[in-house]
């Protein structure tokens, strides 16, 4: 009992991880109607700026997570200006190409810097643990599950409860109408995809720190499931990323615990199969509010 209690608290640290990354990709989907490929580029970059920093002999892990989402933040808004919305509404395929090119680019840069093998990324409190009991968890641990449920309990309150949230939630449901109304939707893009990138920073960091490493294909595997945990939970529901992720991180863990670990990718992929054979909207997604973030 004892074991598959740790293991139930490595998989719910690990899935609020993906849920993470899930709500960056949920956030930009469910507002701005495209797949942004590029998180997963913006993840390993910010995840590497972290490490640099780490590396340089700053104890200050908060300081490493803050520069890092700033880090992710300022990138997502260039690759929005840059990239993103010189090429929307030219073809509902053209911001899907446009982000999957800018995070091929992000990867090959990111090879020639640091090339391909893992840099051990190490914290200071990295060996501390507040045990619940027989469980042991890490400091790491605990921060993940902390920053993720904040951050979701400021989304909720940032779409739900505030004037820029009700602009936000226009733009995603009719973007022409609410340019009528006077919504600078330029400016909602922009702030959308700060946001999103600033989640590839903090969610890319804390996995770096947790596992103790950083690979350039960190944002290809990682970025992976969150959108994954994004398609499952529905997509625009950011609760459903939440969920997803959370189901997907325990699943992993305890697959690879009590089966093996040859099968773990095969339970995301495999859950992702079943939900959309059975459910193509996803857990929380239906035809008239998939695209729009407000199921938080």
């Amino acid at each position: 009992m004892d074991l598959f209690l740790q293991h139930l608290a490595d998989g719910l640290s690990l899935g609020f991880a993906y849920a993470l990354i899930g709500l960056g990709f949920s956030l930009v989907f469910g507002t701005l109607k495209f797949l942004n490929f590029a998180h997963s580029g913006l993840l390993m970059l910010s995840a590497f700026v972290g490490w640099a920093i780490a590396d340089e002999g700053h104890g200050n892990f908060f300081l490493v997570l803050a520069v890092s989402m700033c880090v992710g933040a300022v990138l997502a808004t260039v690759l929005e200006r840059a990239l993103i919305r010189p090429v929307v509404g030219r073809s509902f395929t053209a911001p899907f190409i446009t982000t999957l090119g800018a995070s091929l680019i992000m990867l090959a840069v990111a090879k020639s810097v640091w090339n391909t093998e893992p840099k051990a990324f190490s914290v200071p409190f990295a060996e501390g643990s507040l045990d619940i009991g027989p469980v042991r968890v890490t400091a790491i641990q605990w921060l993940i599950n902390g920053v993720t449920v904040v951050v979701m309990l400021l989304l909720a309150y940032l779409i739900q409860r505030t004037r820029l949230g009700l602009m936000v939630r226009a733009a995603a449901e009719n973007t022409d109408m609410a340019k009528a109304m006077g919504v600078n939707t330029g400016r909602i893009a922009s702030l959308t995809m700060a946001i999103s990138g600033a989640l590839a920073g903090i969610s890319g960091t804390l996995l770096a720190a947790s596992l103790g490493a950083v690979s350039v294909f960190a944002g290809d595997i990682y970025g992976l499931k969150g959108m994954v945990a994004m398609i499952v939970g529905g997509i625009g529901s950011l609760r459903g990323a939440v969920i997803a992720g959370v189901a997907i991180g325990l699943g992993e863990v305890m697959v690879s615990a009590y089966i093996s670990s040859t099968w773990r990718d095969f339970f995301a992929f495999g859950l992702l199969i079943a939900v959309l054979l059975w459910r193509p909207a996803g857990l929380f997604g239906s035809r008239e509010d998939r695209f729009v973030p407000v199921a938080v």
